[in-house]
């Protein structure tokens, strides 16, 4: 490996990528979509939007799609947890069912 690949970061990394296949940005959302609810999906959901945004100045129509119903999910989980009252009733509705 070449010793500028090792400094490298990983969103570096992830923002390349996605600049060498634009297509990928889609599908990369898709599953990041589909993680949002898995402990540190929010987050990992946040980055990916940071990631495609950075790799296509323009983005298509399908990608500016997905980013846009990214951020819907986003902030859907985060009004839905706005406070600690709204979490411990969520997290009790789960276990009752």
């Amino acid at each position: 490996m070449p010793p500028e690949d090792r400094n490298r970061s990983h969103d570096e990394a992830v923002v390349e990528l996605l600049k060498a296949d634009p297509a990928l940005a889609d599908e990369y959302l898709a599953v990041a979509q589909e993680e949002a609810e898995e402990p540190g999906g929010p987050a990992a959901l946040s980055a990916a939007l940071r990631h495609v945004a950075e790799a296509q100045k323009t983005p298509n129509a399908e990608t500016l799609a997905a980013m846009e119903e990214s951020r819907t999910i986003l902030a859907s989980r985060r009004a839905r947890f706005a406070s600690a009252e709204a979490l411990f009733a969520s997290l009790e509705q789960g276990r009752d069912e």
